[in-house]
């Protein structure tokens, strides 16, 4: 089954929670939004995790209309705020190969498998891919990339367990640039964004990389949706560190939080760029803002 024909079910747990509450509130037929239905409209949006402020503002975006034209708005508001422009898109290639895509995240976001999930939609667009297992903090992390790339003939480069990750990364750069590749994919160990050291170590890696002349690396963000809101402060706080320009959503299948994704892209201004709605190879796909939101209300 088509991805995007799934997402209904997909989300079932935030829409149940969101939109299917929105409509019931607004299933009330008024010529216009009364203030009991703000008012509940209020506590579902700030129970799905979209935060006072976004919460305000969408209020304050409809509170005229009637309850039909206020559904509809609200829907095409929340489009809107998820159609934020890439800085760069990272599907267009640079000129000079490999293009890198650093993943980074905290502990137990799906990291390591949403890289592997990524090299997986490029290489069914026709491109060579390499994975970079820069994980040095975590064995299984290494084993779990190892398999990954046996199972869909990726290229991979890795270091040892407890070693250098911009060592990994030099030497996976030379390796993806000498063989032509098209994408290189840095996996990179998982950390709280309150670990300094391990916070500075993309530092080093950048150095790495603008050594290479490679002075625009797209760095991803992997986010759980379980997290709700707080991962807010995640990207507030990586960011401090390396610039993110797009965010990778995950575990949206087991979570009734999934409305997270809305005050994180309107304060942040970075877009979403993947989305998992579960494990398998085919429940990660790239965004869409519209089929997304349509799930949530359809």
């Amino acid at each position: 089954m088509n991805f995007w024909n799934q997402i209904n079910q997909k989300l079932s747990k935030t829409r149940n929670n969101f939109s299917s509450r929105i409509k019931e509130t607004f299933s009330r037929s008024t010529d216009k939004i009364s203030q009991e239905q703000l008012e509940e409209l209020e506590e579902i949006l700030l129970l799905a995790d979209l935060g006072p402020d976004l919460t305000d503002y969408l209020i304050s975006e409809i509170k005229n209309e009637n309850p039909q034209d206020g559904l509809t708005k609200l829907q095409q508001q929340l489009t809107d705020i998820l159609k934020v422009d890439a800085a760069e898109d990272v599907l267009i290639p640079t000129s000079d190969k490999p293009k890198v895509i650093l993943i980074a995240g905290v502990n137990g976001t799906g990291k390591t498998t949403s890289a592997a999930k990524i090299a997986y939609l490029l290489t069914e667009q026709d491109n060579k891919v390499m994975l970079a297992a820069a994980d040095t903090f975590r064995a299984a992390g290494i084993e779990q990339l190892e398999n990954w790339a046996k199972k869909y003939d990726f290229d991979l480069i890795k270091g040892q367990y407890g070693g250098d990750a911009a060592a990994v990364v030099h030497d996976s750069y030379d390796a993806a640039h000498s063989r032509n590749v098209d994408y290189l994919i840095i996996d990179t160990a998982g950390r709280l964004h309150t670990k300094k050291n391990l916070m500075n170590e993309f530092n080093k890696i950048q150095k790495v990389l603008n050594n290479k002349n490679c002075h625009r690396c797209h760095n991803l963000l992997v986010l759980d949706a379980t997290v709700g809101l707080n991962g807010l402060q995640q990207v507030q706080i990586f960011n401090q560190y390396i610039p993110v320009h797009g965010l990778i959503v995950t575990k949206l299948d087991g979570t009734a939080k999934g409305g997270c994704v809305f005050p994180v892209v309107h304060q942040m201004r970075i877009p979403v760029q993947f989305i998992g709605v579960g494990e398998g190879i085919e429940d990660f796909q790239f965004f869409d803002p519209e089929k997304f939101v349509r799930g949530l209300f359809n």
